[in-house]
């Protein structure tokens, strides 16, 4: 008495049919994902979002012109400060060496 072989559970049938039923159900959740309505608050974000930015964007170049003006100075201004600071410079030179001389 020779026992008969079980047939296997997981025939290629149905092992077809699980797979097609998987790849079926993951193509429902994309399809699901865009069909759904965006609610009201998401658009108000996104133009909050858009506001703020605008106003970073403003922000940004009042304080590039602001800077900009302290950077900029006239030829006429950068030649007096140039006499000044050589002036200077010069009366510190005479005051060392006389304060090295009479030493």
């Amino acid at each position: 008495m020779s026992e008969q072989p079980k047939p296997d559970i997981m025939d290629g049938c149905s092992i077809s049919f699980w797979v097609i039923a998987g790849l079926f159900l993951l193509l429902l959740v994309p399809i699901g994902i865009r069909s759904c309505p965006n609610s009201g608050e998401t658009g108000t974000a996104d133009e909050l979002e858009k506001m703020q930015r605008i106003d970073k964007i403003e922000e940004s170049k009042a304080e590039e012109r602001a800077l900009r003006s302290q950077l900029t100075i006239s030829l006429e201004e950068a030649m007096k400060r140039t006499l000044e600071k050589f002036e200077n410079n010069t009366r510190s030179d005479k005051n060392s060496t006389s304060e090295g001389n009479l030493k």
